[in-house]
């Protein structure tokens, strides 16, 4: 080795730390790029099977779509750490790319076709990349730090991937040769469906700590859900698993550090976000019991029509009520029909009864809560039973269930005919 070379001081070959601007810029790149996950993980499954002819198999009509989803999965995770600021090293290898590397694992040389499929798409990710940096970025200056900023976490997402394959490989390899075929999202579907929740450790997660479930809106594609992930593995560092069915994209957080709790997982999804957040639960059953608790907040949300993080404390009652839409719409129209008019009347009406009863049947207490003069509430609660024809406190329980489901779910109303609208009379 020349000994001017090996004389040089180390901090000529360290990269310095990326100013501020180069990360915050990378930051709203990759936001900027996140909607258009789906095209790139295409783009990256045709330069995939083109680069490596072998993983290509024509008699597997499913093949395809495997490769595809893992594709788009890794690109889901890549961009968000960028998004986020996580640093690779914090990557957990998608569920998606799971699948991926479980076939794989159906054959010998399985893991060198995997980590060449790796090598090959993060390459083509990074042209991507690079090219949409220099499209959003005018000045040369800042791009190149851009470019040099985020370089380091592409190396590192392959290094995580390529030390998570091989540390597997040989179990993995095990149980496909002892016909033990499990891929990850059926060990995550078989745990919630009353089956064995130690499997999830296979996955990285801790089946004995308490379960907390965030459901997202099952339109909102990985986008969001699989960034939500990724935001609470690298924020807080808490073990996730993560699966999308029809009702919703459900993230389950493993509260593996007691100092860290459902507030803090909670603001980890983004802003902006109609989202339902079960309570924290134990044990297998409390992993069901945290994805009901997730999916019956997230419908009340929905309905709310507020794009905000619904806890499921807050809508126990409710979600009970209204857990078979049609009983509860015969509910209210049974108990509070009339007094269902779309008018601003009979809205004032609906409101004095709930603070009425809220206040323990008093006037005065009511008209503290509306702002308006006691005589005000009497008034409109002799209307109110006027046109409900009986006492407010005859059917007490009812009525106050009915104004509850009504106030929570009602707010989606739209010009649509009474039979149809959800829970409109």
């Amino acid at each position: 080795m020349d000994a001017t070379l090996r004389d040089e001081p180390a901090s000529r070959w360290t990269r310095p730390p990326a100013s501020d601007a180069a990360q915050e810029a990378v930051r709203v790149l990759a936001r900027a790029l996140l909607p258009d996950v789906s095209p790139i993980g295409r783009h990256l499954t045709d330069h995939v099977l083109r680069g490596i002819p072998e993983l290509a198999r024509p008699q597997d009509p499913t093949w395809p779509e495997t490769v595809y989803l893992a594709a788009r999965s890794n690109v889901s995770a890549i961009l968000a750490m960028l998004a986020e600021g996580v640093a690779g090293r914090a990557a957990e290898t998608p569920l998606e790319a799971r699948a991926f590397y479980e076939r794989q694992a159906e054959h010998e040389d399985g893991l060198v076709t995997v980590l060449r499929t790796y090598r090959l798409g993060i390459a083509e990710l990074w042209q991507v990349w690079a090219a949409h940096v220099t499209a959003g970025v005018d000045d040369p200056a800042l791009t190149a730090a851009v470019l040099t900023a985020s370089t380091a976490d592409f190396d590192a997402y392959q290094d995580r991937m390529a030390e998570e394959s091989a540390a597997h490989w040989r179990e993995t390899r095990s149980r496909k040769r002892a016909g033990l075929d499990r891929s990850p999202a059926d060990i995550v579907r078989g745990a919630l469906a009353g089956g064995r929740t130690d499997e999830l450790v296979q996955l990285g997660y801790d089946v004995d700590a308490e379960h907390l479930a965030i459901a997202l809106a099952p339109g909102s594609e990985d986008a969001v859900a699989a960034p939500l992930a990724v935001r609470i593995r690298g924020r807080l560092g808490l073990p996730t698993v993560l699966l999308t069915h029809e009702a919703a994209h459900v993230v389950w957080v493993a509260l593996t550090d007691p100092a860290i709790g459902a507030d803090q997982v909670a603001a980890t999804v983004g802003p902006g976000t109609t989202a339902g957040l079960s309570n924290p639960n134990p044990g297998a059953v409390g992993f069901r019991t945290s994805h009901r608790e997730a999916v019956d907040a997230l419908r009340i949300g929905l309905l709310r029509g507020t794009p905000v993080v619904t806890p499921h404390d807050d809508i126990a009652l409710v979600a009970a009520l209204s857990a078979d839409p049609e009983r509860a719409r015969a509910l209210v129209r049974r108990e509070i029909g009339p007094l269902l008019d779309d008018t601003a009347a009979a809205a004032r009406l609906r409101a004095t009864l709930r603070a009425f009863l809220a206040c323990g049947d008093s006037h005065v207490r009511a008209a503290h809560l509306l702002g308006v003069h006691e005589k005000t509430v009497t008034y409109r609660v002799r209307q109110a039973e006027e046109r409900l024809g009986r006492r407010v406190g005859d059917r007490r329980a009812e009525l106050e269930s009915a104004l509850l489901v009504h106030e929570v779910v009602a707010g989606r109303r739209s010009s649509a005919a009474a039979d149809d609208a959800p829970w409109g009379g």
